[in-house]
């Protein structure tokens, strides 16, 4: 079932098998929906890979892509003061 799902959620063969691998090892993998929150705030397949590798928990990848989407959502809101007469 995880592989299925780590397939549709876009990640390569490679990757996916890379992924199994650690988890029938024991070693610690971030679960598929968290990886799939990661792809959609912008990560690629690499960077994501990169952070399981560090050992990487659930509860850090959702604080990535708790800050990945405030900044997302508030990007170009700021207030600019424009000064002079308007043509």
């Amino acid at each position: 079932g995880d592989a299925v799902t780590l397939r549709l959620i876009g990640l390569s063969d490679s990757t996916v098998q890379n992924l199994l691998q650690r988890h029938l090892q024991g070693q610690a993998t971030l679960s598929s929906g968290e990886i799939a929150r990661m792809k959609n705030v912008g990560l690629t397949e690499g960077q994501v890979l990169e952070r399981i590798n560090q050992g990487m928990t659930d509860q850090e990848a959702e604080k990535e892509v708790k800050a990945r989407e405030n900044a997302r959502n508030h990007y170009g809101t700021g207030f600019t003061r424009i000064r002079g007469r308007r043509r």
